[in-house]
């Protein structure tokens, strides 16, 4: 597994994206995205695990509560 694609699972995983899509996703990323993206994507991650350390499990908890109506506002 390359660099990119083991950063961008990193990524997925983080946002609770299933185990198997999330593999084929990154794989997919790592060959479709400009190498911008790329960097910004890395220093996106090294934000997150520097500033947010408890970001997987606050976003885990925004998703729940989401599914169940108690977080407005859609994309």
């Amino acid at each position: 597994m390359s660099m990119y694609t083991t950063l961008f699972l990193k990524i997925l995983r983080l946002i609770l994206v299933p185990e198997d899509i999330a593999l084929k996703d990154a794989h997919v990323l790592e060959h479709m995205l400009e190498p911008k993206t790329t960097l910004q994507f890395i220093r996106l991650v090294e934000l997150l695990e520097t500033r947010f350390q408890n970001f997987e499990e606050e976003f885990s908890a925004y998703c729940r509560r989401k599914s169940h109506g108690l977080v407005h506002g859609t994309l």
